[in-house]
């Protein structure tokens, strides 16, 4: 007669079963984490994304969610909410973001800045007077200059340190960009900032996809003149109307759900279990989707009444060929404009059209970006591929007036490396990176 097992190794073994089925889990949520999210896991990743949500304020109003970025990609991108603080009205730039708390408390995103006193992204100061030992840069353009102007910059600005106009001087950068800019905004700031005495040695306007995009995608659906800022007849709506009150509501719940979860999470000592996060990312994925639901329903609204404080004037377009030709002039102009406020106050002015992943062979695309940064069917692709080429032909015309113009839609081309991120226009570091030492050949060239 076999002998029954001692208490010790039933315990014994039914610890190491229950540890078994614990690493089966792990193991089993490992792959099904990776199938779901389509790349390889990442506790850095997962901890910074969440740590992002969990960060953001639960009463955070409407105008801080991805509606009022213009130039962010589709609504599932738009979702993400990639820069996360709160917009506010501004009377002459359209609008701005809440500048960073004065006593440091707060985010502080990009690189390690803050949203300044005018409501842009800041290093110490923001208005900079001529100085022998420092080069001011002022970045005009959208949410693709603003990335650049952070990641991009430190390469720029070591290439340009090897002339001698550059050597031994510091760098300061004055950003007159954010998401959702477009012209004549770029154009605006320029001489509003120059009016209250900003000082600029050197401007790089780096901008096109907005403008090409952003009208037809945000403001024409809603009757609103295309050169007025991006979501205009949200940002001046002081009392929605029933509907887009319930859509706020919804988007603001389901927002605030994603913060609290992301806080519950992040702070439970479980946080370093696979199993885990990917119930974590479940539920989060749910309000996302949720918010992707609600940016479409806004997005598809039509308000009943007009008015020219949230229209603008009567928008009247022979055909849709007629619109792009309008949206490239005015984009034209603008810098014709701003090349000559820059001229004017002895400024060099350097103006670059953002390369695009839909521009026809401009990018052998790496299987990242095909899963992750190309839709051929979105809006985008649309707006760029109608917009595009009117944009290079204006270029060219720039360029023959002689300002400087330098068309980066094939920079590219040669590329064998993920350059863009989203399915919208954003890029990698190094995208960034390249795009920098593009930026760079064109300003050293202009003093060969």
């Amino acid at each position: 007669m076999s002998r029954k097992p001692s208490f010790a190794k039933r315990v014994a073994f039914r610890l190491a079963l229950i540890a078994g089925l614990v690493l089966a889990a792990e193991v089993g949520s490992f792959v099904a984490f990776w199938m779901v999210d389509g790349r390889p896991v990442s506790y850095a990743r997962l901890f910074v994304k969440r740590e992002r949500l969990a960060s953001r304020p639960i009463e955070d109003n409407y105008e801080e969610v991805g509606i009022l970025e213009g130039d962010a990609p589709d609504a599932s991108e738009r979702a993400d909410d990639f820069e996360g603080s709160t917009e506010i009205l501004h009377p002459y730039l359209g609008y701005v973001r809440e500048p960073t708390n004065p006593d440091g408390v707060g985010i502080r995103r990009w690189g390690g800045r803050g949203i300044g006193s005018h409501g842009l992204i800041s290093d110490e100061a923001f208005l900079y007077e001529s100085a022998p030992d420092r080069v001011v840069l002022g970045i005009a353009g959208g949410s693709v200059a603003t990335f650049f102007s952070v990641a991009g910059i430190d390469v720029l600005w070591n290439r340009l340190q090897a002339h001698p106009d550059f050597a031994g001087k510091d760098l300061c950068v004055t950003r007159m960009c954010l998401a959702g800019y477009k012209q004549p905004q770029q154009l605006i700031a320029l001489n509003y900032f120059l009016s209250i005495g900003a000082h600029f040695d050197l401007v790089i306007n780096l901008d096109g996809f907005n403008e090409v995009s952003i009208p037809p995608s945000s403001n024409l659906p809603k009757d609103v003149y295309p050169f007025y800022p991006n979501h205009w007849y949200a940002r001046v709506t002081q009392t929605p109307d029933p509907v887009m009150r319930r859509l706020f509501g919804e988007r603001v719940f389901s927002r605030s759900r994603r913060t609290e979860l992301a806080r519950s999470f992040q702070r439970s000592p479980l946080r370093w279990s696979m199993s885990w996060n990917l119930v974590w990312h479940v539920l989060d994925e749910r309000h996302r989707n949720k918010l992707v639901r609600n940016e479409e329903a806004m997005l598809a609204y039509q308000p009943p009444e007009r008015s020219l404080e949230k229209h603008g004037p009567p928008i009247e377009w022979a055909d849709e060929g007629v619109l792009y030709e309008e949206l490239v002039e005015a984009w034209r102009q603008a810098s014709k404009l701003m090349d000559a406020a820059c001229r004017s106050e002895g400024i060099e002015y350097f103006h670059f059209l953002q390369p695009n992943q839909y521009v026809p062979e401009s990018k052998p695309l790496t299987a990242a970006e095909r899963q992750r940064a190309y839709r051929p069917e979105s809006r985008h692709a649309r707006t760029v591929q109608a917009g595009y080429p009117g944009l290079s032909a204006a270029g060219r015309e720039l360029d023959a007036d002689g300002i400087r113009f330098k068309d980066l839609t094939m920079v590219f081309a040669d590329e064998t490396e993920t350059a863009y991120r989203d399915a919208c226009c954003h890029l990698t570091n190094h995208g960034n990176r390249r795009l920098a030492h593009a930026i760079a050949d064109a300003v050293l060239a202009a003093r060969d």
